[in-house]
């Protein structure tokens, strides 16, 4: 981790706790991981990019901290699916999903295809939230979660 956090963060522990950051591979996503992990989480790093959700799960493991990498298409329900069993067996339970993947076109509205609306809508609007972030069963054999934050 490329610095220390702020002091107040001293007193933000997520110790004992699984979490997993989509879209984690770089920006914004690579620093709530980061900070996570700092803060004692086991992190799931999952990206569309598995080298880049690898780099930073690295980059933890490196600074002490625990991470897994998981390359995962949110637009896709079997990769949301296997996503979330990943994050649930790092501790047993799953207790925080940030939903930050997200595309963002570098093009003018007016030059929107139907199916690039569709994309956007799959990934930065659906995500995981339908496809298996609130449908979450416990791993078999394991404790179940009496709380968890979706972010």
């Amino acid at each position: 981790m490329a610095r220390e956090p702020e002091a107040p963060l001293s007193i933000f522990s997520l110790a004992g706790r699984s979490a997993i950051v989509t879209g984690a591979g770089r920006g914004i996503g690579r620093a709530i991981a980061l900070l996570f992990a700092h803060a004692g989480a086991h992190v799931l790093v999952a990206d569309l990019d598995a080298s880049n959700a690898q780099s930073v799960a690295t980059e933890i493991a490196k600074a002490g901290g625990a991470a897994e990498s998981f390359a995962a298409n949110v637009s896709q329900e079997a990769d949301v699916a296997a996503m979330i069993q990943a994050g649930a067996a790092l501790t047993g339970q799953l207790d925080i999903i940030v939903n930050n993947a997200g595309i963002f076109p570098k093009y003018d509205f007016t030059e929107l295809t139907v199916q690039a609306w569709e994309d956007i809508q799959a990934i930065n609007l659906r995500g995981v939230l339908p496809r298996g972030g609130l449908h979450h069963r416990p791993v078999a054999g394991r404790r179940r979660s009496v709380r968890g934050e979706l972010v």
